[in-house]
């Protein structure tokens, strides 16, 4: 979404690109992707480039684990034609990328990202936004939807839509078996959940996934060389 913005914004030519379609198991395949990439990039200038979990492309090397050579030469072109990206003639292409598991970056390609944002868990307020964006306004009042708010601490966004999807789903099905048995469709206000109660059980369900990692992720964003 960050990067998204950006190209909004900036009005730039944006490429959006996932890890798997950088990756073939044809000899030499991988490394002309990347070239064909970056040349493409270059030409439509100002533009950018997003690839979402890099860190399945670029894993760390220092781990002491031999990789095999199609990774070393995926990752030996990378990291060149992110040196291009800082000279003169490609002053205009940026590279945005983002992972779930920072720690496990190569290092030669965190020295080559200049900045590195750390996105983290919602605060009070965005959890009560995100909240409301998927439940009905009879609720936002209520004290149990409150509590709900506050015991979601370490919920992730993606937490909180699971959480409300799961709601909305038992919502559904008791909005269905009524409407069946009064032959009547379901109106456009069932998109929203209604039922706090739902909202509760789904809690049970839908536990927080980040919270087991959360010291990981404050040990990488407080590291010396961040």
């Amino acid at each position: 979404m960050l990067a998204k913005a950006v190209a909004t914004e900036c009005n730039w030519t944006f490429f959006n690109v996932t890890a798997s379609s950088l990756v073939s198991k044809w000899r030499g395949d991988s490394e002309k992707y990347i070239r064909v990439l970056f040349e493409v990039a270059n030409y439509q200038a100002p533009s950018i480039i997003f690839i979402d979990e890099i860190d399945w492309i670029s894993g760390d090397n220092s781990s002491g684990e031999k990789s095999s050579e199609p990774a070393r030469r995926f990752r030996a072109e990378f990291l060149t034609q992110l040196d291009g990206l800082l000279s003169t003639e490609r002053n205009k292409v940026i590279l945005f990328a983002t992972t779930n598991a920072p720690w496990t970056l190569d290092s030669a390609l965190l020295r080559r990202l200049e900045k590195q944002v750390y996105v983290d868990l919602p605060d009070e307020n965005v959890r009560r936004e995100i909240l409301k964006d998927y439940t009905s306004p009879c609720l936002h009042n209520n004290q149990k939807f409150e509590e709900l708010v506050q015991t979601t601490q370490y919920y992730s966004s993606y937490d909180l839509k699971k959480l409300c999807k799961e709601a909305w789903m038992s919502q559904l099905n008791m909005l269905t078996d009524m409407t069946n048995h009064e032959k009547n469709k379901l109106s456009q206000s069932s998109l929203l959940i209604r039922d706090i109660q739902s909202l509760q059980n789904a809690k049970v369900i839908v536990r927080p996934y980040a919270k087991n990692i959360l010291k990981k992720y404050e040990q990488w964003k407080n590291r010396n060389d961040f």
